[in-house]
């Protein structure tokens, strides 16, 4: 299985807001830890997507790289957040299969830049 290609998809899926296809990735006790925020089984991800999540982006500079069932991925991203302030910024991702090629675990980090711990 192409777990390179189901990734690169999600990042054209997830700036068309396409929900239901970002889901179906997921294995039903899958776990997406967005930055610490843990969201566990498909409901709880499927929640994050429909409402808690707040912005408007797109993805770009988007670079992978594929170790057996594990997707490693750095990339850029820019949009607008709930209340129209600009969102601009780096993350990376790990993103873990199973060998039904689901998603058992989607871990992001985000970078905010050296002057967030300066002080």
């Amino acid at each position: 299985m192409e777990f390179a290609n189901i990734v690169s998809e999600y990042y054209r899926r997830v700036d068309a807001g396409d929900t239901e296809w970002i889901v179906s990735m997921f294995a039903l006790d899958g776990i997406y830890d967005r930055a610490g925020t843990h969201y566990n089984g498909n409901d709880a991800i499927r929640q994050f997507y429909e409402e808690d999540r707040k912005v408007s982006l797109t993805h770009s500079n988007i670079k992978l790289w594929d170790i057996r069932h594990d997707i490693f991925v750095e990339g850029d991203f820019l949009g607008k957040g709930k209340d129209g302030s600009s969102r601009k910024g780096q993350f990376s991702d790990h993103w873990t299969f199973n060998d039904d090629g689901k998603v058992t675990l989607r871990r992001t980090s985000l970078f905010l830049g050296s002057d967030y711990v300066k002080e």
